[in-house]
């Protein structure tokens, strides 16, 4: 054996004696130690098991504790420690971790508060569940057939559900109007996004009754919603309301009837400061009826107004803010009223379709239409008073596809369903002398009709299309208007006059489509077809489209 091995030899017996040694002294508790590791840190292994996810509460208000537990067990054999996520909504939340024994199950506590109302859903461990964050403190009772009927009781504040309001409250969830709310002077609810405030169809248990003014029409279409019965059996909401929602929650005003119609209810009659936007408000007489003497101070923007049997939206004497609304099948009236002395609203960006008429002015106001689409109303705009109508999108291919039906019977007919649809027109001007600029009229029987002592002002629109005129002046017109630079073609006719007015009127410089004089005169009916009509002057004209943007 040469003395290399006996070398490695002697060096291997020794490590053999050391490790020995050293593992007899640790086994002692002296000399040398070996610390113990950690238990390994799991997030799911089939050593543990869970059980009983607790949150408690389950329903709070903002701010408010919410304490959520889960048990936890140990079913391996050896020690081990588990490291628990607490996921709400998908985010993760808080991690904890439990050192367990065999056979042992320990609670992992978590406490948790949110500031913004909503259901928060739960995840931990695999198990799964949920809390509600109310901006109120709710009252839970059981309604007749033993289900929870929860009603929210803003905190600081009460929902008042009929009659008088006489400090500020603040509306959430689902709010249940039996009668005329009156809200007083200096005060305001606020109703929060995601809230459906519903009302109680054909009963009011004020039985206030407001006054009601019949005009000959309501009475010549016995119309029962015009009646003080009605006034009295119907609901409205009289002061100022904060009401606004978002793209993502609107807030909902409707009837709560199974089978709900235009009429179940009557406004939303609105004071000064009120804002009513992101809102769907359907199933009414009058939509939003906006108080006289309320300025500039009222804003109406980004809401949906459907099925109302009056009217979407009536301004009385304010200037009012109507922006961004799509008004449908809401006019068996109209869309929008202008109405009262003083009235002088903006009315900018909305979509108006299947109404009786789109907007109309009535006398002593004064509006700005701009930027509107009109389409598939019986009458586009109807004006009676100064106003600017600019840059809007006229025309009405079908006419309103149904008539206006209070409880199933029609009250307002819609002309084109009773073949009456060379009857409509896209804009209508009643002893008045508005502006009218940079409008695409177009797919209507009549584009434009001016009536009365008129002296209206239409320059750079495009009116085409026109089946029975592009712009017709009836019997008894009056007035110097002037018909300048606008593209004017392709419709019955592209002027048109009627026996009884002799005088001229100023049509130069439009383009009539053509540049022979004689097929532009053949579109125009004036004296030199008939010599007892007038006489449109409508040389110089353009020899190509005007540019209207």
């Amino acid at each position: 054996m040469n003395k290399h091995f006996r070398i490695n030899k002697y060096l291997f017996i020794l490590s053999v004696l050391i490790l020995v040694v050293s593992l007899s002294l640790s086994s002692c508790g002296g000399g040398a130690v070996i610390e113990e590791e950690e238990p390994p840190i799991v997030t799911m292994h089939p050593s543990f098991s869970f059980s009983d996810l607790v949150i408690e509460p389950n329903r709070v208000t903002c701010g408010e504790e919410v304490t959520i537990t889960v048990s936890i067990t140990n079913i391996g054999e050896n020690q081990e420690r588990y490291e628990s996520l607490l996921n709400i909504n998908g985010i993760e939340e808080e991690i904890k971790s439990i050192t367990l024994e065999p056979g042992t199950t320990g609670i992992l506590t978590y406490n948790v508060a949110r500031d913004v109302s909503g259901t928060y859903d739960v995840e931990m461990s695999g198990l799964t569940g949920s809390f509600t964050v109310q901006p109120s403190e709710a009252v839970i009772s059981e309604d007749d057939t033993g289900e929870e009927d929860i009603t929210e009781t803003p905190a600081l504040t009460k929902i008042t559900t009929s009659g008088h309001i006489t400090s500020d409250e603040t509306w959430s969830g689902t709010v249940h109007i039996t009668g005329e709310i009156f809200i007083d002077e200096g005060i305001k609810v606020t109703i929060l996004p995601g809230t459906t405030v519903l009302f109680a169809a054909h009963k009011d248990d004020q039985q206030f009754g407001a006054s009601v003014n019949l005009d000959e029409w309501i009475e010549s279409v016995n119309d029962p919603t015009g009646s003080l019965e009605y006034a009295e059996s119907h609901i409205a909401i009289r002061g100022t309301l904060i009401a606004s929602g978002t793209p993502e929650e609107r807030i909902t005003f409707t009837s709560d009837s199974p089978t709900p119609d235009g009429g179940d209810w009557v406004h939303l009659h609105v004071g000064s400061g009120s804002i009513i936007e992101y809102c769907i408000i359907e199933y009414s007489k009058g939509g939003v009826d906006v108080m006289p003497g309320t300025g500039d101070s009222v804003i109406i923007s980004h809401n949906i107004m459907r099925h109302n049997l009056w009217c979407g939206i009536t301004v009385h004497s304010s200037a009012s803010t109507i922006t961004y609304n799509e008004i449908y099948d809401s006019g068996g009236h109209q869309g929008i009223c202008v109405e009262g002395e003083g009235s002088a609203p903006s009315i900018k960006n909305n979509m108006l379709r299947h109404n009786k008429v789109g907007v109309v002015i009535l006398p002593d106001t004064f509006a700005i239409v701009e930027d509107n689409i009109l389409i598939d109303n019986d009458n586009g705009i109807s004006i009676q008073s100064s106003a600017i109508i600019r840059n809007n999108s006229i025309s009405s291919p079908n006419g309103a596809p149904e008539d206006f039906t209070y409880q199933g019977v029609s009250i307002y007919p819609a002309s084109s369903v009773h073949d009456r649809y060379d009857e409509i027109e896209g804009i209508t001007i009643i002893n008045a002398s508005p502006n009218v600029t940079g409008n695409e009229i177009f797919d209507y029987p009549r584009c434009i009709g001016v009536i009365g002592n008129s002296s209206p002002v239409i320059t750079y629109n495009t009116i085409t299309g026109g089946s029975g005129g592009g712009i017709l002046f009836s019997a008894n017109f009056s007035g110097e208007p002037k018909i300048n630079y606008n593209n004017i073609y392709d419709n019955g006719a592209n002027i048109g006059l009627q026996p009884g007015f002799k005088g001229t009127i100023d049509a130069s410089n439009n383009w009539w489509g053509t540049t022979d004089k004689l097929e532009i005169e053949g579109k125009i009916a004036d004296s030199r077809h008939d010599t007892s009509l007038g006489t449109v002057i409508y040389e110089p004209f353009q020899e190509e489209p005007i540019d209207i943007d």
